[in-house]
Order: C-alpha cells, then structure tokens, then sequence
C-alpha cells in the first residue's frame, strides 16, 4: 500500500511541475500530450494499487481478529499444530475446530 502511495505521489507531483513549466492557452505537442496520458495512466495505477492492498490488509485484520476472538473462548483441544515434511521441504498445519 505505502509504494503505491509514494508512487502516486510522485508521478502527480511530476505532472504538477510538468504542468507549470506549460505556457498557458497553448496547445500540446503529441509528444508531452502522450507523455502526460502515460504519467496519468501510471498515477491511476497506483492509487488502484494503494487503495486494493489497503482495503484486503484491513479484511485480513478484521478476519483475523475475529478468528483469534472466536478461538479465545475455546478449549485448546480444539487446536492442534503438526509438522510435515517431504524431501522438497517442510511446514506446518494447523487445525482449528469450530462448532
């Protein structure tokens, strides 16, 4: 989420300081014209980008919140961890018993 943030802030500033450089009622060239359509295709990227992590971080947060709460309140045999592993690697599973 944060590098989309510094992204965007970046290329708008950019565009700003593009755009002050601009001499005012004169048209563009195809050149900037193209250049200032990529950098605002690239801003709207971005902001796409921060405000999509930001909004799955915080559905992750509140899931897992709930689960921990859910869990809190319930006995520990209802919770088990067991190691696995094969010659391409290991890890670990673990079984969460809701009623």
């Amino acid at each position: 989420m944060t590098a989309g943030v510094v992204q965007h802030a970046r290329i708008t500033a950019r565009l700003d300081a593009r755009a002050s450089e601009l001499p005012p009622g004169r048209p563009l060239d195809p050149m900037t014209w193209a250049a200032v359509q990529h950098d605002l295709g690239r801003a709207r990227f971005h902001r796409g980008l921060a405000i999509g992590t930001g909004i799955s971080a915080a559905l992750a947060l509140g899931t897992g919140a709930a689960l921990f709460l859910v869990a809190r309140g319930r006995p520990r045999a209802r919770f088990a961890l067991a190691p696995w592993w094969l010659s391409s690697g290991a890890g670990l599973t673990a079984q969460v018993r809701l009623p």
